[in-house]
């Protein structure tokens, strides 16, 4: 074999596993694809007016002083953002949180306010579920005790309709509520998850 067909060869492999990775890649990429993300507000639950920041450390009381300085009174809520990023559509079957010892707190039909679920998304579209805040910190009261921290670490969980699960980049840090009672009826179960009073 000489030198000229030896890197024929070789060029014509590379580009032969460029191609087949190229076709993974096109194949991966044009399934449904969500972008998940946590923010933290104020809602005001009769008329949905929000406002609402990203996560940091402060966020809970700058979005209290926000919402004050604009006219906004309410109850604060964590906003669960879902967004079709893939190039097909999708369903959203779920929305919950998932903390790093496993457990899941979620709604049955999605949050307090905001979409219900399941709900489809075509290729760009979003879909937003709000959660009270207060059953969250009611909730991560109940992780505190069991597992002896100080604050709830929580990241925001989607299903999909194909059975996939997606989740947040972000991880909010829950303050936990001074008295772990939920204000509503608490169906146990692998996850715990809660009804809403229309239910």
């Amino acid at each position: 074999m000489t030198v000229a067909s030896f890197v024929f060869s070789a060029v014509a492999l590379a580009l032969s596993c460029a191609a087949l990775g190229w076709q993974m890649l096109s194949w991966f990429l044009a399934g449904g694809r969500v972008k998940v993300g946590i923010r933290v507000g104020v809602i005001d639950p009769t008329s949905t007016r929000n406002f609402n920041l990203p996560l940091h450390p402060d966020v809970v009381e700058e979005a209290k002083r926000a919402a004050a300085q604009n006219g906004l009174s309410g109850v604060v809520a964590y906003f669960v953002t879902v967004r079709n990023i893939g190039r097909t559509a999708l369903t959203i079957q779920d929305v919950g949180f998932r903390a790093p010892t496993n457990e899941r707190y979620g709604m049955l039909e999605g949050g307090d306010w905001g979409d219900k679920l399941p709900k489809r998304l075509e290729t760009g579209e979003s879909a937003v579920c709000v959660y009270d805040a207060a059953f969250l910190q009611n909730m991560a009261a109940l992780q505190c005790m069991k597992h002896q921290l100080d604050l709830a670490p929580m990241r925001a969980e989607v299903e999909l309709g194909t059975g996939k699960m997606a989740y947040s980049k972000e991880q909010a840090m829950i303050e936990p509520a001074a008295s772990p009672i939920p204000d509503r009826g608490v169906q146990a179960g692998p996850s715990l998850r809660y009804r809403s009073d229309s239910d």
